[in-house]
């Protein structure tokens, strides 16, 4: 069987999606202004278990974390869906989807 690559992509309000799928799709899954991180090294078989969905999005995350760290141009971390992200991840107990009026307040 065909195993299928991770990658996240973060939006434009920093919210993170992860999708499983073969490389070549992924930009189908791409909207304008989003940015995409494709998970080096790791392959898993479509369906997905349900209970292997927490393994996929730590490794998702610390690859993102990994890359936003590494980073030696602070243009690329000031992009839009990076900033963002960075912005989203300052409070931890706000993980979940966009919601309008906090990005409002912000």
């Amino acid at each position: 069987m065909v195993k299928s690559s991770v990658a996240g992509i973060i939006d434009q309000w920093g919210g993170l999606r992860i999708v499983v799928a073969h490389p070549r799709s992924f930009k189908y899954h791409l909207a304008p202004g989003e940015k995409l991180f494709v998970v080096p090294n790791m392959k898993v078989e479509e369906p997905v278990p349900y209970f292997d969905w927490p393994m996929i999005e730590k490794a998702t995350r610390k690859h993102i974390d990994w890359w936003i760290a590494t980073r030696n141009d602070p243009d690329d971390v000031e992009t839009g869906p990076v900033k963002m992200f960075r912005l989203r991840n300052l409070r931890a107990y706000h993980r979940g989807t966009v919601h309008l009026p906090d990005m409002v307040e912000t």
